[in-house]
């Protein structure tokens, strides 16, 4: 069975916490990938978007919330905390899309 997703933490700090999620990236650009961690600050949003997430869902989130999250992320859209709407905003464009093409395959 091929996987359709994947999800990842993000507890440890720094962009050392986001390298499996860069190296994931690198090896299957096509999988769907979300984040679900309790740090869901601005900042740690925009690594895991830029590492290559397409969603971040905080673990301090109902179970429905979380698996509407995952579900919305197969779906093909871009899910971040709804209370960061607007510090998310002005986010620059994922480096996850514009990785150079030996990272892509």
């Amino acid at each position: 069975m091929q996987r359709r997703s994947a999800a990842a933490g993000s507890e440890h700090a720094g962009a050392h916490g986001f390298s499996a999620l860069a190296h994931l990236r690198g090896l299957r650009p096509d999988l769907p990938v979300i984040v679900i961690s309790a740090m869901d600050d601005a900042h740690t949003v925009r690594q895991a978007m830029a590492f290559g997430a397409q969603g971040f869902v905080s673990k301090s989130g109902s179970a429905e919330a979380i698996g509407a999250g995952v579900r919305a992320v197969l779906n093909g859209e871009i899910v971040t905390p709804p209370h960061l709407a607007m510090a998310l905003s002005t986010m620059p464009t994922p480096v996850h899309w514009r990785l150079p093409v030996a990272w892509r395959s």
